[in-house]
């Protein structure tokens, strides 16, 4: 009985932290405010946890952050391949896009990790990870299009698209909770965002000098 109490005391200090970083951002969220979320003396979260990054660490781990970079490289490859001529758009192809159900599992991690990590291990991972994404696109660009202008300007264009794509994942899963809204919103954000970046390698293959 005594071990499962403390199991529950740990998932509830947990719990309380994961709600506060999502709220504060890891740098400013202390452990005294993660003790009064969590409703337990200060002192009780230090037995479980000698400190916050110990206690950031126990809920944004490597292995997370490992399968995060994983599903979303294997997602960017399927929207790259251009033996797929439907990409998708639909809620109902969103269901049963692995990346998407990752993020509503795991909808506070991923808002911690790509938008309230500042002063953690993890805090350059959302640029990062905008640039893993445009390096593993520019791999494939060349087999998309072949006439396309791959300039400095392209890519500084590019470059805005995807950040505001990541800049819209972390604002649409603090706005909507439920795993319908969040697909719903999905849908709708990625037909606009597909079809800004198709737009842009279509026109910049149409027109070399206008993006030289």
């Amino acid at each position: 009985m005594a071990q499962t109490l403390k199991e529950e005391v740990r998932e509830r200090i947990l719990q309380a932290a994961e709600r506060l970083f999502v709220l504060l951002g890891y740098q400013k969220a202390t452990m005294n405010a993660i003790a009064g979320e969590a409703h337990m003396a200060v002192g009780n979260i230090y037995k479980y946890f000698p400190n916050k990054q110990k206690l950031f660490h126990a809920i944004i781990d490597d292995a997370f952050v490992s399968q995060f970079r994983a599903l979303t490289l294997k997602r960017v490859k399927s929207l790259n391949d251009p033996s797929q001529t439907e990409e998708v758009k639909t809620i109902d192809e969103m269901s049963s896009d692995t990346l998407l159900d990752f993020w509503i599992e795991n909808r506070n991690k991923t808002i911690i990790l790509l938008a309230k990590s500042a002063g953690s291990k993890y805090e350059s991972f959302a640029k990062e990870y905008v640039q893993m994404m445009i390096d593993f696109s520019n791999a494939q660009l060349p087999f998309m299009r072949r006439n396309l202008a791959n300039t400095e300007m392209f890519q500084f264009v590019f470059k805005n698209r995807i950040e505001d794509t990541v800049r819209d994942i972390v604002l649409i899963l603090e706005k909507y909770e439920t795993e319908a809204d969040i697909k719903r919103a999905f849908a709708t954000s990625w037909s606009y965002h597909h079809a800004g970046i198709q737009g842009l390698i279509e026109w910049s293959s149409n027109h070399e000098e206008g993006l030289s």
